[in-house]
């Protein structure tokens, strides 16, 4: 009896020490996670803070080579998160107020908004935990992984690694060739070079690869501050265009008007005014010019708080609204336009919106449950835009539109 005694004494004892260990690696983890998902969300409040963003890249993938693949999943999933999270804080307010949604439930499709992209981070961290447990080198596939996340990975947020380093201009310049693909897997390629100077897996510093991939970056770097200097002086020698953004929001009665003063108030000393998205009415893409109020009003719906928007304009207008198509009318489907209009009134250009805004202006999956449309208040479809080219001013200017 007195050796069961201590059998089962001893057996307790141990079983005890087993769950003070889970409890503290799993409070271990949990701050893991806690430290890295804040410092990765730093340079989306505070963008010249961008280095506290690429620690957090580089702890994340440090973690990911000395942990066990699921542990490795949990990190990501679980900072990626805490970083989206507060990234995007300001998204339950915008869908509150673009949806019948109402709290708590606005914040919970919120949260389940960034944990779904925050998968992104949970699988990178486990493609680098499975690869360095076969072989370091298998590392350097980290860009080409995280970039093929980022472009295949149905997201509702438009986000990119690239965004967190947005003051690091000359690295931005990358984007000119390779897009934000481009800029996303040199920043990856920094962080696995760092990562690996670090705390390399097996203790051993592969100095020529890690040196190989640092020589691309500082070529990277040089090139885009080359660029830059470039750009500079093409600025210098081109002509100045001077820009007149008014600002009236186009729900408030009488927008239309009010910006209208404003603009003619402004416009000897302008060279294009700027109208907000939305400002103007829903007319047919056929639509070519406001001379006539009466071809403008059969070719646009009712009502129209914007059938002569540029009248008295010595000046062009770039000013935004929605166009539909045959059988559209009053119904929809719509795209949501720039018009570009010259002070003859004629319709000298117009841009569709490419990337439409998630919730406000489309849902996620409302093709397989279009159900889903009613509560987020989505009254109408849009169709987005497939053109990228500038809009063209009378002086040869090119102006590109972000909508």
């Amino acid at each position: 009896p007195t050796n069961a005694c201590v059998e089962t004494t001893a057996q307790a004892s141990e079983g005890g020490q087993w769950a003070n260990r889970a409890l503290l690696l799993t409070a271990a983890l949990l701050l893991s996670i806690s430290v890295v998902g804040m410092l990765l969300s730093v340079s989306w409040l505070y963008p010249q803070w961008f280095a506290a963003s690429f620690v957090g890249h580089v702890m994340l993938v440090v973690f990911a080579m000395h942990s066990t693949p699921r542990n490795s999943l949990l990190m990501g999933c679980g900072s990626g998160t805490l970083a989206l999270a507060i990234a995007f804080h300001w998204s339950p307010e915008s869908i509150t107020e673009t949806t019948n949604l109402v709290w708590p439930w606005t914040t919970l499709t919120f949260l389940l908004l960034v944990m779904w992209e925050s998968l992104i981070f949970g699988l990178f961290a486990l493609m680098v935990s499975v690869a360095t447990r076969r072989s370091a080198q298998w590392i350097w596939l980290a860009p080409a992984w995280w970039v093929s996340l980022e472009f295949l990975w149905p997201r509702v947020f438009t986000w990119a690694i690239a965004h967190t380093h947005t003051s690091v201009t000359p690295i931005l310049q990358l984007a000119e060739l390779a897009g934000t693909s481009g800029v996303s897997a040199m920043i990856i390629l920094a962080v696995v070079a760092t990562a690996l100077m670090l705390h390399p897996p097996g203790g051993r510093r592969p100095y020529a690869a890690i040196a190989a991939a640092l020589i691309v970056v500082v070529i990277a770097y040089g090139w885009g501050v080359i660029r830059e200097k470039q750009i500079d002086a093409l600025e210098r020698e081109a002509t100045v265009l001077r820009v007149a953004a008014i600002q009236v929001d186009p729900s408030f009665v009488d927008s239309v008007e009010r910006m209208r003063a404003q603009s003619l108030a402004v416009q000897s000393d302008v060279d294009l005014v700027l109208w907000p998205e939305s400002s103007l009415g829903h007319y047919h893409e056929t639509l070519s010019d406001f001379r006539d109020p009466i071809r403008t009003s059969e070719l646009s719906e009712a009502p129209n708080p914007a059938e002569d928007p540029s009248a008295g304009f010595r000046v062009e207008l770039l000013a935004g609204g929605k166009t539909y198509r045959d059988g559209g009318r009053d119904c929809g489907p719509y795209c949501n336009t720039a018009f570009l209009i010259d002070p003859t009134k004629l319709i000298t250009g117009k841009y569709v919106k490419r990337t439409l805004m998630p919730v406000g202006e489309y849902l996620p999956g409302e093709s397989l449950f279009p159900e889903a449309r009613e509560w987020a208040a989505l009254t109408s479809a849009l169709v987005r835009g497939t053109s990228d080219q500038p809009l063209r001013l009378a002086g040869g200017q090119q102006v590109g539109t972000l909508i």
